[in-house]
């Protein structure tokens, strides 16, 4: 049995027609599946489900807020499924790092159609990861534009201008913040690691150690047909598996767009394990 886990609120509206039409080819494929939404899929449902052994792929529907939570469900169960992602949030910026994009057939019958599909997952304060982690400015964004739209006029506001447009609003008030509020020697300076490559690369992640870069790669993967930033002084391979973030003064931080409160210490590992995991396109013809 396949099971999809789905938010039907991702993206501008178009989820449900997105998971109506996996539905769809799944029936055509003839298979067997079980749909749950993201919110009723706890860490005791994926223990009932997985305990009868008949789950054998996990299909997520959503952006990359439902990604990261269902990931952090499954845990013990990561190294024995194949994980298909279907897209249809805003950024999806999971999805396009991955660079890694096959069919609904291709992912049913395992045969990927661009090679290897097992990526280093990594952890921060005992939370996976997939796409990046990040303290300073962008990791108050998150934080912010989050809580703002858990609120009712937030809601009807970020699906009005959608994601982008919300997040670079707050990323200027978060920036005047700092400029009129903030003690410059108690705020962290911005740091992001980012998964940046495949893996025939030296790394899968890449540190960003201010603004400017850091920015430049979510740009890079939010606008359609851009490549990569290419690694540089400022923005390098993380050779080492294990990094560490501190600071005197409690920061927010954030992993795949996911707000995780505040800390003084972040300790991160690159690579605590591999996951099977692949971007899922849909026929919309």
């Amino acid at each position: 049995m396949h099971l999809i886990i789905y938010n039907s609120l991702a993206g501008k509206g178009n989820a449900q027609d997105v998971i109506g039409k996996l539905c769809e080819e799944l029936d055509q494929q003839g298979v067997s599946y079980r749909t749950i939404k993201k919110h009723d899929f706890t860490a005791s449902v994926a223990k009932e489900l997985f305990q009868s052994g008949n789950i054998q792929r996990v299909i997520i529907c959503g952006g990359d807020g439902t990604i990261n939570r269902t990931i952090n469900e499954l845990d013990e169960y990561l190294s024995h499924i194949e994980i298909g992602i279907v897209p249809c949030g805003y950024g999806n910026l999971i999805a396009k790092s991955l660079q890694n994009e096959t069919d609904v057939e291709s992912f049913l019958s395992g045969n990927g159609t661009s090679g290897s599909r097992h990526i280093k997952v990594a952890q921060a304060n005992n939370q996976y990861f997939i796409n990046v982690v990040s303290v300073g400015s962008t990791a108050d964004t998150v934080f912010f534009v989050e809580k703002f739209r858990n609120s009712y006029v937030g809601s009807v506001m970020y699906r009005v201008f959608g994601g982008i447009a919300t997040h670079m609003v707050f990323f200027l008030m978060i920036q005047l913040r700092i400029l009129f509020l903030q003690n410059f020697s108690s705020y962290p300076s911005s740091k992001a690691l980012m998964r940046t490559s495949d893996e025939t690369a030296e790394s899968s992640f890449s540190i960003f150690t201010n603004i400017r870069d850091t920015i430049g790669q979510y740009k890079s993967l939010y606008l359609p047909g851009t490549r990569f930033i290419p690694w540089s002084i400022s923005c390098s391979p993380v050779t080492s598996n294990e990094y560490v973030i501190e600071n005197q003064t409690p920061f927010y931080w954030q992993i795949d767009g996911e707000p995780q409160g505040q800390t003084r210490t972040l300790k991160i590992d690159l690579d605590c394990r591999r996951l099977n995991i692949q971007t899922i396109l849909l026929d919309r013809e």
